[in-house]
């Protein structure tokens, strides 16, 4: 059993911590969520989509969208920067 809304805090601080300024893509929490499942799992199976609702939960709960999208692939929801 996971804890979604206690993986959020701790990804996103974990994301928050390891990256200069605080600033970071939601693909760092998508990463980072997915090295949280693996050590909170053990190896056991986990439910499709849950690393992307913890990013989702983490994403709404502690971060804000301050990123200027330069580029097509900077409009994409992977390559903004969020920071907490």
């Amino acid at each position: 059993m996971v804890d979604v809304a206690l993986a959020a805090v701790d990804v996103a601080a974990t994301v928050f911590v390891m990256n200069d300024g605080g600033r970071f893509h939601r693909r760092h929490l998508l990463a980072e969520a997915r090295r949280h499942l693996a050590l909170v799992l053990r190896g056991r199976r986990r439910d499709p989509g849950l690393d992307e609702e913890i990013v989702a939960a983490a994403i709404s709960t502690h971060c804000l969208d301050i990123s200027e999208p330069k580029t097509v692939r900077g409009r994409e929801a992977g390559y903004r920067l969020i920071p907490i």
